[in-house]
This record gives structure tokens, sequence and C-alpha cells, in this order.
């Protein structure tokens, strides 16, 4: 919209929007008023409502522990002793979910998996979220969520023919062995024909990578890292742990990694 001045006098529309601006700048200088009572806001008690509902799904999770040789895949990518002291502080993981970085990582993932149906819906693919599996490996059984599977239709029905894991941070190299080995259990696990990594970040481009063929882990890997923990699993574990407290394995120490 145009502004129009008549010498020194200002139409109604000009006066109103200086109003405005007015208005703003004084906002801008008493800030907002924050609620006096943080758990009366809306803000607190949704969080509130997801930390509890983050407790539930943890100690579901966590009923598989119940039987004997049952293996989580996060079980053997993750320090084992910190997998451990997860499932028997529920409360202490969900805490962990809603903090900012994580809870921002969870939301952003469930807008996308909105994006991710829309467009796989006019593909060939059928995708399945949270997709779970469990395969038998000697005397144990090893279990697992992936984020995306895309289903097609074969001559025997339907089969995976993709995995996909998402991560809400670039590829470094920090992480990277990490992201493989994860990789490569679903890989083992699910035999689909292409595993892909999908990273996003806010600071950086979008990349996808896929384990090639030729990268594989078999059963005798998978029953050698049950049976042999690494503890910590990897170097930056101690780092962002909050069970560090007391553990003998901190760092690697003499208890740690065979």
């Amino acid at each position: 919209m145009q502004m129009i001045f008549y010498g020194s006098v200002k139409t109604d529309m000009c006066l109103y929007i200086e109003g405005i601006l007015i208005f703003v700048q004084y906002v801008e200088r008493e800030k907002f008023i924050e609620c006096d009572d943080m758990e009366e806001s809306l803000l607190y008690k949704m969080m509130d409502f997801i930390e509890e509902n983050s407790i539930k799904r943890a100690k579901d999770r966590n009923n598989f522990h119940g039987e004997d040789n049952v293996f989580h895949v996060s079980d053997l990518v993750y320090c084992r002793r910190k997998q451990m002291l997860m499932r028997e502080n529920p409360e202490m993981s969900a805490k962990v979910s809603v903090q900012p970085a994580v809870f921002n990582g969870i939301v952003f993932e469930i807008g996308l998996r909105q994006y991710m149906q829309d467009y796989f819906d006019t593909t060939e693919y059928i995708p399945r979220f949270s997709y779970k599996g469990k395969k038998k490996v000697g005397k144990y059984t090893v279990v697992g969520e992936a984020d995306v599977a895309l289903l097609k239709e074969g001559s025997s029905g339907l089969k995976v023919d993709t995995i996909i894991d998402i991560k809400n941070r670039v590829m470094s190299n920090k992480w990277k062995d990490y992201y493989v080995l994860q990789l490569l259990f679903y890989k083992w696990m699910f035999n689909a024909e292409h595993i892909l990594l999908w990273c996003f970040s806010s600071s950086a481009s979008h990349k996808e990578w896929e384990i090639s063929d030729e990268n594989s882990i078999d059963d005798d890997f998978v029953i050698n890292l049950i049976e042999h923990p690494r503890q910590p699993m990897w170097d930056w574990e101690c780092k962002y742990c909050k069970f560090t407290k007391g553990c003998p394995y901190i760092n690697g120490g003499k208890n740690g990694r065979e």
C-alpha cells in the first residue's frame, strides 16, 4: 500500500500505521509478560504430558527385556551399560526425550513423516513408519525399529525394498561410525535392497547416503558383539552420558572395552 503525504499532514492510514509501530516498539522494550506460575502455562502442561507419555513408552519398549537373550539394536550400537541403566531408569530416559535438541528432532521427524506420506503415495512404494523387526541369531534374538520402511509389491506379496534412517544433524566423523553400524544392523535384519541415511540440518544442505552392497555384517559379528560388549562403544559417548558418576567404564577405563 502506498503511503500518501499531503504537505505536513499525514493521512489517517499513516497515523494508524505509526500507532502500530509505536505499540510494537513498546512491546519490544517491555518484552513479553511471562507466566508467573509456569505450572499453569499451557506449554508447561503440554511438555509435562509429553514427558509422562515418554516414560510410558520407555517402559513399554523395555518389556521385551524380560525375555532371555533378547537384545535391541540400540543395545549393540551404544554403550551396553548406558542402555541397561536407561532401561532401569525410564524417567531419566524420558527427560532426555524432552530436552530441546532431542525434542526438536522428534517434532521435525513427525512433520517430515507427513510430507513423506504425501510424496510416497504418488509412487510405487508403500511407506511404513517406526517399522519393527526381529531376527534370530544363535541363541539370541535381536529386535529393532527402523524410522521408515518402503515396501513394494512382489511376486510373493509385500517386501521391504528400502530402509531409511533419519538424523536431524549433519554427518560428521564423530557420528559416522555409529550411523554406519546402525544401518548395517538394519541391512542384516530386514534384508532390504537399499539402506539409506537421510541427514537434515538447518545450517547445511540435506544429504542422503546409501550403504553399498559390499558392506555388511553377518551372524558371527552380531553374536560376538552381544557376547563381548564395548563399554563405552564410542569415544564420544561418555561426554554426553547422564550416568557417568561412579561408572567404572568411563572413557574406556580399566573395566571398559575389551
